[in-house]
């Protein structure tokens, strides 16, 4: 990643799910140790079914959805390696 890239300005994910979702369970890990050692990003867990709300018009029916700086990037299914990929084209992109 590029050593340029401004990590004051965190990349925000946002990670709705609900209880009765198996896969949910699974993305959340696979999530939670990629950011583990990313201090750039900021991880939220939305669970619809434990009073979390989804944040503003994001949908909610399909789960998971994985939403990076207000737009969807995953829905209903997650592969970490395009997930790494795309962050860093994200990364890359704003340190331009």
């Amino acid at each position: 990643m590029s050593g340029n890239f401004d990590r004051s300005n965190k990349i925000r994910v946002q990670l709705i799910v609900r209880d009765d979702c198996p896969y949910c369970r699974h993305v959340q890990k696979d999530l939670q140790r990629y950011c583990q050692e990313k201090e750039f990003i900021s991880l939220e867990l939305v669970d619809l079914d434990n009073g979390g709300r989804a944040p503003g018009g994001k949908q909610m029916f399909i789960t998971p959805a994985v939403w990076v700086n207000d737009k969807l990037w995953s829905l209903g299914e997650f592969d970490v390696a395009r997930f790494h990929e795309r962050v860093r084209q994200l990364v890359n992109n704003t340190s331009t």
